[in-house]
């Protein structure tokens, strides 16, 4: 029969962020063009709070690098639609799936000094 395979990607949350909020560095900021969550590496300092944080579970760490890293859309042109050789990836517009129940509880810490993030969305 006929099936659908869904890859269970980052879902680019929107405000309020928990990877971002729970980054004590600011690190994770939001791309204007794409509206992706990507992660400033020079400024992670490999703490995984925004891996702990992820109701998904989809932040990865680099453990040599010891930096966090998420799917940041390849600035508007994702790489693995463009690589799939049965053309059976689609970038589709962003929707709000917040609401779709998380596999962890979403974490409630957000630092003063992220808050200057919100301003991305909130013009």
């Amino acid at each position: 029969g006929n099936s659908t395979v869904v890859q269970d990607t980052c879902r680019q949350c929107a405000h309020p962020v928990p990877c971002a909020n729970a980054c004590p560095q600011g690190a994770i900021q939001v791309n204007p063009e794409t509206g992706a969550r990507f992660v400033v590496e020079d400024q992670c300092i490999g703490c995984g709070l925004c891996q702990k944080a992820c109701p998904w579970d989809m932040m990865t760490f680099d453990r040599e690098a010891e930096k966090a890293s998420k799917c940041f859309l390849c600035d508007g042109d994702p790489k693995c639609v463009k690589a799939c050789p049965a053309a059976a990836l689609v970038y589709l517009p962003w929707k709000d799936r917040s609401g779709e129940p998380g596999k962890r509880p979403v974490h409630g810490y957000l630092p003063e000094e992220n808050a200057k993030q919100c301003s991305v969305c909130h013009g």
